[in-house]
């Protein structure tokens, strides 16, 4: 496929410029450093949040808008550094055992909820058994190996271990481990509490106001547990559906900061040429996100793998990558991504774009051309979260109509989405996007473990895929302590996966962010827009 055959979908506008940029997420890094200067006090920022939140409880959700949110005024733990080591927030110190089975946390002792109780063990203790274990849609594999949680004393919390977690240390902090209080939640229905609406933490802002369709507002937390923090007096969380929408706010300064991925992929490159704005993907390395095609595998043709295959070979991925996607994005070659370094190999099978071969392994599976040279038809629900899974959705229609795959796109709104994938398993294949995060056993084996087949479970293993070697791999990667043989099941499991492709990895997706140049020390860690921005503060 070339450039006039895409241009030919009206559905995608006009290419007219691919990104001149070097496919090297360093180099979005902005042009000058967010970090350094004097900070100052005062001053309100803005931020364009999208989606709205359905809620505002963070410490169950894998929901970007709830946690970038909530991670204002709920905190955990720790936080990582870009090195993924842990940094102190509620816990002021730690030890972890030399066998790694326990690990001991020395509480901060001036930390108060927001309602002037004292912040305490007991509080971690109930949220690690009763929400993350248990109502936390990656927490239920994270936490497993939790075996108990001591309170000693009410500043002294430990995680007692049934077989070590590898990755514990990088679900303690806000995307994944943010503690909610005990006295609020215990002995109530959880998800539908309604402090759910209108948080309670210990964080620097203090919840305000949620404005239906309008804007969320947080104020500064006058009696924070670390002076003088917070330096900003008011964040504005602005809801702001239309993406042209948000791009114009960014330009015309009447929104600070957003994202990730805030606008149109075309818009974004030209945004970081206006002088006052800055477009980054430093700050956002541990969501390692991926793009994907998945299937059905309940699908009587899309569930053959030979049929997989050859979808696959019609696919251009480095087309797709450069100018569908603008160069945000580059050739993915399985379900882990290059950012995992501790996990990655490119030594997988591969099906490079070639449509003579795609087309012969369809007639090899039985399935010529009929009428209009059409061998079947499916349908592909496109994720609406985001232009972008659209606008692929539209060239592997054009791309699967090469080779007699009669494609049709149905997008609905997010949430229609999720119920239609996760919940009814009604639907053919679909693009989507997904976030790995530090480790793959926390981001990336929730969509491949047959333990993870849980209906209604949101980003959960929807295409129903069962290999029982891959979930003894999966097991093994749960426990092993050993970097190495680690890596290895974790090189085995991309190479079965690879063989089986349950889904089809599309683009490694460079997420970026678009800050006006006031905007100062916000890049903190891989995760900056899920801190708790205590530190952030205005130039003038």
């Amino acid at each position: 496929m070339n450039r006039r055959d895409l241009l030919k979908l009206g559905a995608l506008g006009s290419l007219g410029s691919v990104l001149p940029w070097d496919g090297n997420p360093a180099s979005l890094s902005g042009a000058r450093a967010q970090t350094g200067g004097q900070p100052r006090r005062g001053g309100t920022l803005t931020y364009a949040l999208t989606p709205e939140p359905a809620t505002l409880f963070t410490a169950n959700t894998v929901s970007n808008p709830v946690i970038i949110f909530g991670s204002k005024i709920n905190e955990a733990l720790v936080r990582l550094d870009f090195d993924y080591n842990m940094q102190p927030v509620l816990a002021e110190s730690w030890d972890i055992s030399s066998d790694r089975l326990t690990w001991k946390f020395n509480l901060r002792g001036n930390a108060k909820w927001h309602d002037g109780r004292d912040f305490t063990s007991g509080d971690v203790a109930f949220t690690c058994n009763e929400v993350w274990k248990k109502l936390h849609g990656r927490g239920i594999n994270s936490f497993r190996n939790v075996a108990a949680v001591e309170t000693p004393d009410p500043k002294t919390v430990i995680f007692k271990l049934s077989a070590p977690i590898p990755f514990l240390h990088t679900v303690l902090s806000a995307h994944e481990g943010t503690v909610v209080a005990r006295h609020i939640y215990e002995g109530t229905n959880i998800l539908n509490n309604p402090v759910n609406v209108r948080p309670i933490g210990t964080g620097p802002f203090l919840f305000r106001e949620w404005a239906r369709g309008s804007h969320l507002i947080v104020d500064r937390n006058p009696n924070y547990w670390d002076p003088p923090k917070p330096y900003l007096d008011r964040i504005i969380f602005r809801l702001i559906p239309d993406a042209a929408g948000r791009a114009a706010a960014l330009e015309n300064g009447e929104i600070l900061l957003a994202g990730p991925n805030p606008v149109p992929l075309g818009d974004t490159e030209r945004l970081g040429r206006v002088p006052h704005l800055e477009v980054f993907s430093r700050g956002q390395e541990y969501f390692a996100a991926l793009i994907y095609l998945q299937f059905n595998m309940d699908h009587p043709i899309l569930g053959r793998a030979e049929v997989r295959r050859a979808l696959h070979h019609a696919i251009n991925q480095e087309f797709l990558a450069r100018n569908v996607m603008f160069g945000f994005g580059s050739v993915a070659t399985g379900p882990i991504s290059p950012e995992q370094k501790q996990a990655y190999t490119a030594d997988v099978p591969r099906y490079p774009f070639d449509e003579a071969r795609a087309n012969a392994l369809l007639d090899q599976a039985g399935l010529p051309r009929g009428a209009g040279g059409v061998r079947f038809s499916i349908t592909l629900d496109a994720y609406t979260l985001g232009e972008h899974y659209v606008r692929i959705g539209e060239y592997l229609r054009q791309a699967f109509g090469r080779v007699g795959v009669r494609t049709t796109i149905r997008t609905e709104e997010p949430a229609a989405w999720v119920r239609r994938i996760f919940t009814n398993y009604d639907y053919d294949c679909t693009t989507m996007g997904a976030v790995l995060l530090a480790d793959p056993t926390v981001g990336m084996q929730r969509f491949f473990y047959s333990g993870s087949i849980r209906q209604g479970l949101p980003f959960s293993n929807a295409s129903k895929y069962r290999n029982a070697r891959v979930d003894q791999l999966f097991d093994l990667c749960q426990v092993e302590g050993d970097p190495a043989r680690r890596a290895s099941y974790w090189h085995e499991i991309q190479r079965i996966i690879q063989t089986d492709l349950p889904l089809i990895s599309l683009a490694n997706w460079h997420y970026t962010s678009i800050a006006n140049k006031r905007v100062r020390d916000w890049v903190v860690s891989p995760h900056a827009m899920m801190e708790n921005w205590a530190g952030v503060w205005l130039e003038s």
